[in-house]
């Protein structure tokens, strides 16, 4: 009798044992996908816009040939007498002060803007 209880016991060690490490390297597998997506993720934008990386002339097409806008510490300077304040929120370059000029920047890498309106800038 004995040796029947010991071996049910035994099974249920066994099954149990063996139920109960796939189950947890399925969630550590899954666990160490999630982190991989996540730092994947990180590092396709990894790009953090500031005033200092962000300050200097840009190059964009128009029309009517190449046009430049110019971005120094306090304003952006879209030519023509067209000047606006500007402040960085993430990667997004806000107007202040002037609406009428109707253009949000979105750095994409410290080479590459792109504004709401389609314009592709470049440095």
């Amino acid at each position: 009798m004995k040796k029947k209880i010991s071996l049910v016991l035994l099974c249920g060690v066994m099954v149990l044992g063996l139920c109960g490490c796939g189950n947890k390297e399925n969630n550590n597998n899954n666990a160490n996908s999630n982190t991989n997506n996540q730092s994947q993720e990180t590092s396709k934008n990894d790009f953090v816009l500031t005033k200092e990386n962000v300050i200097g002339t840009w190059n964009y097409e128009e029309s009517n040939g190449q046009a430049k806008i110019t971005i120094s510490e306090k304003e952006i300077d879209f030519g023509e007498g067209r000047t606006s304040e500007y402040e960085i929120k993430g990667n997004w370059i806000l107007l202040k002060n002037d609406k009428s000029i109707g253009v949000v920047l979105y750095a994409i890498d410290k080479d590459t803007m792109i504004g709401l309106e389609g314009i592709s800038l470049t440095r």
